[in-house]
Formats: C-alpha cells, structure tokens, sequence
C-alpha cells in the first residue's frame, strides 16, 4: 500500500480533520483516506459539465431534452446543493 505525505499542511486543518476523525471514533488517515475515496469516486463538476454537454449541445436547438430530475439528483448528490429557502435567501 502506498503512503501520502502532505507538506505544509494548515493547522486549523489539520485540527479539525483530528477532531472529525475522532467524532467518527477512527484515525485521522482512516477518515482522511475515506474521504478522499468518496471524492475521486464523485464525478467533479467538469466532468458533470462535459456529459451534460456530450448529451445537451450548448445551443443546439435540434438537442434532445433530458431528465431534469436526474440532473438535480446529481447536483443534490454532490453535496454543494440546498433546497432549504432561507439558506438560498441568506446568499
């Protein structure tokens, strides 16, 4: 198994991965390593952007329409999404 060394890394983030990983009752390279597990297995934005384009052109009035409900599922999925209105309105 490989090892990652992150150099000059934050204090504060360093302090609140420990805290986190304790809540959690596992080790910081436990929770650190699932984390970044369940990161690289989410598709990013980009990579949401470019099959959204692949499937919806930009522009291309002959496009096909596609299911509104999967595309918020996927917002939704990627955590950066609220459907609470006073979190929207407080923007």
């Amino acid at each position: 198994m490989a090892t990652l060394q992150i150099k000059n890394f934050p204090d504060d983030l360093h302090a609140a991965l420990a805290e986190r990983a304790k809540a959690e009752r596992t080790t910081m390279s436990e929770y650190a390593t699932r984390t970044l597990q369940r990161d690289v297995e989410t598709r990013s934005m980009r990579e949401w952007l470019a099959e959204v384009r692949r499937v919806v052109p930009v522009g291309d009035p002959a496009a096909p329409g596609f299911d509104m409900t999967a595309v918020m599922a996927d917002v939704r999925a990627d955590g950066d999404f609220t459907t609470d209105a006073t979190d929207s309105a407080a923007r």
